[in-house]
């Protein structure tokens, strides 16, 4: 880690998340400016730092986000639901995916009658390059899922996502999308909002690789691009 920080929050973030906090860069670089001039790196500059970040960024008022696409709903509910281990297949945020069914991993009674029990996947997130991803509910009648995800960084408290996929028409349906997020101490608060900051980014990119896999049966290029 370099004397800014600069390296740590590297590491804590992907770079699409990173590029898209406009404000944390900047703060980023005017620490880099002071603390060069100043000859000091301490943590607890580093954690004041971290708090400004996250002010400057501010925290999303709501994690919930919607988006249609141009596929119907069962088609759609297949590969986000019937499906859910395949993600590495297609999404560029997972290079690599599979299933978890091992008779150890502890089962959600709600999500009993899920495909799987859940997935492994490696991310492009060099502080938790592999993270686990357990079904806690699993309803294939009403297209909703919720998992909860094992392995980040340890100042992430928890991390739940749920989805749902509804019709709208023949041709079209809705995908929404509920994140859920609790962290531990300074760190974990500036980097929540951080995370938080990027949920749109994640969200518009998932939306875009997958409809472009229901509509060609192939990777996006975004994807293709990441995968090592």
């Amino acid at each position: 880690m370099d004397g800014s920080g600069v390296g740590l929050l590297r590491h804590l973030v992907p770079h699409w998340l990173w590029r898209g906090a406009a404000a944390a860069r900047s703060t980023l670089r005017e620490t880099r400016r002071q603390l060069a001039a100043t000859g000091t790196g301490s943590r607890a500059a580093l954690y004041g730092r971290l708090a400004d970040i996250g002010r400057a960024v501010g925290e999303p008022p709501a994690l919930e986000h919607d988006a249609i696409v141009d596929a119907p709903a069962e088609a759609v509910w297949d590969l986000i639901g019937r499906r859910f281990a395949d993600v590495g297949e297609w999404s560029s945020a997972f290079p690599r995916s599979r299933p978890i069914r091992a008779t150890s991993t502890r089962v959600f009674p709600d999500a009993a009658r899920a495909p799987v029990w859940g997935r492994l996947c490696s991310t492009t997130i060099p502080a938790a390059p592999w993270i686990t991803e357990l079904l806690t509910t699993y309803d294939d009648s009403s297209r909703t899922l919720r998992y909860e995800a094992q392995g980040l960084p340890g100042f992430v408290a928890l991390s739940r996502n749920s989805w749902s996929v509804s019709p709208i028409d023949v041709e079209h349906s809705r995908l929404a999308l509920r994140v859920e997020l609790e962290t531990r101490g300074v760190l974990g608060g500036a980097a929540r909002r951080l995370m938080l900051v990027g949920v749109r980014t994640i969200f518009r990119q998932f939306v875009d690789d997958l409809q472009h896999y229901l509509v060609y049966r192939t990777a996006s290029p975004t994807k293709r691009r990441a995968i090592p």
